[in-house]
């Protein structure tokens, strides 16, 4: 893959000490290797210019000397660069977001954030590259049409890269941005890499958005997810009132992944890495947050499966080896039925319960099938639905276990004889 590169008259103007100098020009040859390694362009980080200057220091009145650095970052090969990143705002609405890579191009008027201008297919894309060459065009392509244009992949590693300023990379200590700024307050890059947040603000703000979820935002009725909310809370919005009851949800949240055992690599133990700190780093945010959605949808598993366990009857159907007949048969409900595949081919797992509040499992690799050709003309081949009621005359209790701490009977080799049709929201009879 051929690739080159070009900078432009203008860039980023930043303020250093000249004692720092050498730490920022390590830096920005760090960044280019990271970068190199990951888009195959060479050197896309640039100094333009540097220029020995002084700024007033804001306390002391006198003067500092610095080094004002002009840098740009210009992804480039062949006659096309990329100029910016056109992202979608969400699946079903013409609305977007522009990243400006290269400033010296205005910024497109995208009447479609998914058309790849280049093969003319829309597609639901997470996100468009605009690419502009030496005449001023631009053209915005997708993923693979963009390799074609400037010899770039584009991997989702570049889109990533792409949505931030090369000055992430770098420590906010070594950088004044902005000259009035100088020798004041410290005003941190809320989505710098190098950013600290803590852990107690994290875990509050997470459990405020969970906790208020909305089905529309107040923006243009565009919905925004609690952990992109809670990002953009940390991130620059700033922080919520947290409740009592966001604050409990927030410490046990800490309490149920601070402890994992897990090993490193997995959610559990990523986590638990994560919350060993009193802060986290902006790239752990995203993680921290989705710890207290999880913890939400464990307790609400929990307290659905409690609700299930305190209506199934705890003593068994029936003992093990006893037989069904014509005189016996079994009557159950369908609640549950599941379908996996296996190296001998597909299993049917089906749940049923009994009038009684018993709980019958059954697995089967032919499933369920009843010719209702007699009742409904050409309904010779039907599957019971959850909510029908199925009467068994053939088969065996194989076993009495426990599943979730209740009492599941276990069938075998089942025979049904006849059904009753209902569904989830209308069950069928128990009686004729």
């Amino acid at each position: 893959m051929t690739t080159t590169t070009a900078g432009t008259a203008t860039g980023t103007t930043f303020y250093t000490l000249p004692v720092n100098l050498p730490r920022i020009i390590a830096a920005f040859d760090k960044v280019n290797r990271r970068l190199e390694s990951t888009t195959g362009v060479h050197e896309p980080l640039r100094v333009l210019s540097r220029e020995e200057t002084t700024l007033t220091d804001p306390e002391t009145g006198g003067q500092l000397p610095v080094v004002a650095l002009r840098v740009n970052w210009v992804l480039a090969a062949g006659d096309w660069r990329v100029a910016g990143v056109v992202t979608p705002v969400n699946s079903h609405s013409a609305d977007y977001t522009y990243r400006a890579v290269d400033k010296t191009v205005p910024a497109p008027i995208v009447t479609d954030p998914r058309l790849c201008e280049h093969c003319g297919q829309r597609r639901n894309r997470v996100m468009l590259f605009v690419l502009a060459d030496a005449q001023g065009n631009t053209m915005q392509v997708g993923t693979t049409c963009m390799e074609p244009h400037t010899g770039i992949k584009a991997t989702k590693s570049l889109g990533l890269l792409l949505h931030r300023d090369p000055l992430d990379f770098l420590d906010p200590s070594d950088v004044v941005e902005d000259p009035e700024d100088w020798g004041g307050h410290e005003l941190p890059r809320a989505w710098s890499s190098a950013v600290e947040f803590p852990v107690r603000d994290v875990l509050g703000t997470a459990a405020h958005m969970f906790l208020t979820d909305e089905d529309e935002s107040t923006a243009g009725g565009v919905y925004y997810s609690p952990k992109e909310r809670a990002m953009d809370a940390l991130c620059g919005e700033g922080l919520p009132v947290v409740t009592a009851k966001e604050r409990a949800v927030a410490d046990a949240t800490y309490e149920a992944f601070r402890g994992s055992s897990e090993e490193p690599g997995t959610y559990r133990g990523n986590l638990a890495a994560a919350l060993a700190n009193t802060t986290v780093s902006r790239k752990q945010l995203g993680l921290v947050i989705s710890a207290v959605g999880s913890y939400l949808r464990q307790q609400a598993r929990e307290k659905e499966a409690a609700a299930r366990a305190a209506s199934i009857n705890p003593a068994p159907w029936a003992p093990e080896g006893t037989k069904l007949s014509k005189a016996a048969p079994l009557v159950a409900r369908l609640v549950f039925t599941f379908e996996y595949e296996t190296p001998w081919g597909p299993v049917w797992r089906y749940v049923f319960h009994t009038e009684a509040g018993h709980e019958i499992t059954w697995k089967s690799t032919r499933g369920m099938r009843f010719d209702l050709s007699a009742e409904e003309p050409g309904c010779n081949n039907y599957c019971p639905n959850t909510g029908d009621v199925v009467t068994f005359t053939s088969g065996s209790v194989k076993s009495v276990g426990e599943y979730r701490g209740h009492t599941q009977t276990v069938m075998t080799r089942l025979r049904p004889a006849s059904v009753r049709r209902g569904n989830e929201a209308g069950p069928a009879p128990w009686g004729e």
